[in-house]
């Protein structure tokens, strides 16, 4: 399958690891992403490998979540593609989580 990410799913990483940065080590956050990076293209062979999110199941939709260390990598199947709509940080308020 494919997987598409979002742009406000690269932000969320993005805004996230700038954070982080204040607290760890530049080496720590490149491998971090780089893990998040590598388990969104596992998803491409797995698309059911990720347990559906009950934060998000109000909406009915099928979200899923894969959780790599402290982040959720939120997605959907959508016929024949992987959407990533959100790379959250869980210790943050899940209401703010995007799907």
């Amino acid at each position: 399958m494919k997987v598409l990410v979002l742009a406000q799913a690269n932000d969320s990483l993005r805004r996230s690891l700038q954070y982080l940065s204040r607290y760890y080590d530049q080496r720590y956050l490149l491998a971090l992403e780089r893990l998040i990076r590598q388990r969104i293209k596992w998803l491409a062979d797995n698309p059911g490998g990720g347990q559906f999110e009950p934060e998000l199941e109000w909406s009915n939709k099928g979200y899923r979540r894969l959780v790599v260390k402290e982040f959720k990598i939120i997605y959907r199947i959508d016929d024949e593609v992987i959407v990533v709509y959100d790379i959250f940080d869980s210790r943050r308020d899940p209401t703010r989580m995007k799907g």
